[in-house]
């Protein structure tokens, strides 16, 4: 170890040694230091550097007590208060068991309903009450509006045909449905005047009444095809008839007709064009809010001879 010795020596020391060091007891004789002094120079340097380490020792000197004192005033800086986080649940992606379950969509077999609606109607017409989409079987569409037809008991139509059984114009039929069905037919320009019911039927075109009689003379056998003719859309056995031997029906449940808003069916019937059974292919019918029919257009041929005939009821009677 080498120690350094600054101003604690005699002046002729100090120029000697102000970049040099005492090195040994050689070099201080050369410097013309004196011997006794030469002599006691190591324990005037020990006592001085035990003097600097029992100051040191004893306390902080007064610059560092005053800079104790201004930290220890200082206002103590804020502690951060740490708060536990809750770590976010993982997402997991839905299981069979946690999945929600959609629900199943409502099924049309619930049974319809409609106040005032005779029971009879509402039992004959459940596929257009519940509003099924699909479609409608001919059977149930012919049991349904032949129902509601009779419970209607009766209305005056308008009957247009071009080129079908009934001779060709407007015509104007009143019938009843119940308690027992029955047509009156007539128009007044072709002097043609029809009837029909439980008491059998009769034509009278302006020379006298023919009674309706398939077996009979041409003249009563005409008279009977008239008679059937008739009755092809205010019969309710006949429409039933007629809408049973459909192949297709669809409904629309939102049709328009003059601005009210309607119950639509149609469809098509395989029909011999040589039959005489008079059934048109093509069948479309617009039913009120009763079922009721309130239009018909049909149309075919009959015999090779294409046909088509427009009937509108109005005024039911219940």
């Amino acid at each position: 170890m080498r120690v350094e010795h600054w101003a604690v020596f005699t002046s002729q020391e100090g120029l000697a040694m102000k970049r040099g060091h005492l090195q040994d007891s050689g070099s201080r004789a050369r410097l013309g230091v004196p011997a006794a002094a030469r002599a006691s120079r190591p324990a005037i340097v020990v006592f001085l550097v035990a003097a600097a380490l029992t100051v040191t020792s004893c306390g902080p000197t007064a610059e560092q007590a005053r800079a104790r004192e201004v930290v220890s005033s200082s206002p103590a800086a804020p502690v951060p208060t740490l708060r536990p986080t809750v770590a976010p649940e993982p997402v997991t992606a839905p299981t069979a068991a946690t999945a929600t379950p959609t629900p199943e969509p409502l099924k049309v077999g619930v049974t319809g309903n409609q106040a005032g609606m005779p029971q009879p109607v509402q039992d004959a017409c459940q596929f257009l009450l519940r509003r099924d989409p699909a479609r409608m079987p001919a059977g149930e569409a012919g049991d349904c509006v032949g129902a509601a037809m009779t419970a209607g008991t009766g209305a005056i139509q308008t009957l247009t045909t071009s080129s079908s059984w009934i001779p060709q114009g407007t015509h104007t039929v009143e019938f009843t449905t119940a308690p027992e069905f029955s047509l009156t037919l007539e128009n007044p320009e072709l002097g043609l005047r029809v009837t029909s019911g439980a008491g059998g039927g009769s034509v009278d075109t302006g020379s006298g009444s023919v009674s309706a009689n398939a077996s009979g003379t041409p003249e009563e056998a005409y008279a009977a095809v008239l008679a059937q003719a008739a009755e092809l859309t205010v019969n309710p056995d006949r429409v039933a008839e007629m809408l049973g031997g459909t192949e297709s029906l669809e409904v629309d449940y939102g049709a328009v007709l003059n601005g009210a808003v309607r119950t639509k069916i149609s469809g098509y019937r395989s029909v011999d064009a040589a039959a005489d059974d008079m059934m048109p292919a093509g069948v479309t019918l617009w039913l009120d809010d009763w079922y009721r029919p309130v239009r018909f257009e049909l149309t075919g041929q009959t015999r090779g001879i294409a046909s088509s005939i427009t009937a509108v009821n109005s005024a039911w009677v219940s």
